[in-house]
């Protein structure tokens, strides 16, 4: 490994492989940031599901209250 990395840096200079080097961490790190995204995204899907149908009971019980103070 080390002979490799010598080599690398004589033919192509410090430069170039400090750039890959740059380059694969950034994309092993914007890998791991996509998955707390997705993650993130479908906790908030959840909780979007769950107030929609808590949402949807209140009305219902409005409805009926309504209905009944008219009545």
């Amino acid at each position: 490994m080390e002979k490799v990395l010598i080599q690398l840096i004589q033919a192509q200079g410090v430069w170039a492989v400090l750039f890959v080097f740059m380059l694969l961490y950034t994309i092993r790190k914007n890998d791991r940031l996509d998955e707390i995204q997705e993650r993130r995204e479908e906790k908030y899907q959840r909780l979007l599901l769950e107030l929609t149908e808590k949402l949807s009971v209140l009305n219902t019980l409005s409805d009926r209250l309504h209905g009944k103070l008219k009545n």
